[in-house]
């Protein structure tokens, strides 16, 4: 059975630096943030990100969410893989869990979900929609 997870999300200390930017080709940086989890979800981690700026359109990103601490009362850790967009000041993320990375009583867990993040919100309300086995 599918349990549907809500809880609060605020990124902070984004680190960004390029990596690498083609005369008239789409730039490449690499980013790192840490993340703060309330409600459902409660504690907290890092993302590692891998950016693409193309030199018109749609910025993407792709990467992974670390995770320490509690899913519904039940502590352990795991790997969230992501890919998103950023357009009009929002980033649009998708999430699921990765293989085998759940330890704890998190173990078995598979998952997925995401979260919309507005620069001008405190906090963007994060999904997780997971089965543990």
């Amino acid at each position: 059975m599918t349990t549907h997870a809500l809880s609060a999300l605020v990124i902070s200390n984004w680190q960004e630096s390029a990596v690498e930017s083609p005369k008239g080709g789409a730039a490449l940086a690499q980013a790192t943030a840490d993340a703060v989890f309330t409600g459902a979800l409660d504690g907290g981690g890092r993302s590692t990100l891998l950016l693409v700026y193309p030199p018109e359109g749609v910025a993407s990103f792709a990467g992974t969410q670390t995770f320490a601490g509690t899913l519904n009362g039940r502590s352990g850790t795991f790997v969230l893989q992501l890919t998103g967009t950023f357009e009009n000041n929002t980033a649009s993320v998708t999430w699921s869990v990765m293989p085998d990375s759940a330890t704890g009583d998190l173990r078995g867990l598979r998952g997925r979900g995401g979260y919309k993040s507005s620069a001008d919100a405190p906090a963007a309300e994060a999904i997780l929609d997971y089965e543990l086995s």
